[in-house]
């Protein structure tokens, strides 16, 4: 809804920012699921991106520990691989916890 009000200059930037949404090493992949949707939202407001291409696009953001072995796991939608992120991520805490 706010999309076709906004400029095309602020598209540019929500884009440019949906692009370099990265997690980084102190974002928790919930936050950075969190902030990729909301910002994937804005550019994407009529779902018109294939949802490979959305999961493509978080999937390359991540955690570079992680990422690799959500590649296999073959998902077709983001809420379901934000999901298996999440517990894949609890499980590398735990492991470095051990260690």
């Amino acid at each position: 809804m706010i999309a076709q009000f906004a400029s095309d200059s602020t598209k540019d930037v929500w884009y440019s920012n949906y692009l370099n949404c990265r997690q980084g090493i102190t974002k928790s992949v919930e936050e950075y699921g969190n902030h990729f949707k909301k910002l994937q939202k804005k550019v994407n407001s009529n779902n018109e991106t294939p949802a490979a291409n959305t999961i493509r696009q978080f999937l390359s953001g991540l955690n570079l520990t992680i990422a690799p072995i959500v590649y296999t796991s073959g998902l077709e939608n983001l809420a379901a691989v934000v999901e298996i992120v999440k517990s894949i991520e609890a499980e590398y805490k735990i492991i470095q916890r051990n260690v």
